[in-house]
């Protein structure tokens, strides 16, 4: 039975590998479904789906790249407001410093979503 499931799953990734090099080669939407369906047999909406599926995927790819900067800003952000915050305290000797721990902790947070959604994304997805 895993013979079936490993062979119905490099067939998936063929397909989706077929029609992301179209639509990379500049072929519209209408076009690559037309010639999935000509050349290898399979329904229309099957081509839809994989058509969609490849331009979630690619907005899931920017997602990532705008969570990891976001992520990395907030960090570094939370990071500049506390060596701000005890520079004042020690220049001006007010006694307490500010942890700006929050924005941290939601930088990092950002960075392990970006995470999450790249290790959803089929393999197909994540080569070039």
């Amino acid at each position: 039975m895993k013979d079936f499931l490993k062979d119905d799953n490099l067939e998936i990734d063929r397909l989706h590998l077929l029609a992301k090099s179209m639509l990379q080669s500049g072929m519209v939407n209408k076009r690559v479904i037309e010639k999935l369906q000509a050349e290898e047999g399979i329904t229309s909406y099957y081509a839809q789906q994989i058509v969609e599926n490849i331009q979630s995927e690619k907005n899931d790819k920017q997602n990532i790249i705008k969570l990891i900067v976001m992520g990395l800003f907030t960090i570094i952000a939370g990071i500049g407001m506390y060596i701000f915050s005890y520079v004042i305290t020690l220049t001006l000797g007010v006694g307490f410093i500010i942890v700006y721990w929050g924005l941290v902790v939601a930088g990092i947070g950002m960075l392990v979503k970006a995470y999450g959604i790249y290790k959803n994304l089929p393999s197909y997805a994540t080569s070039k």
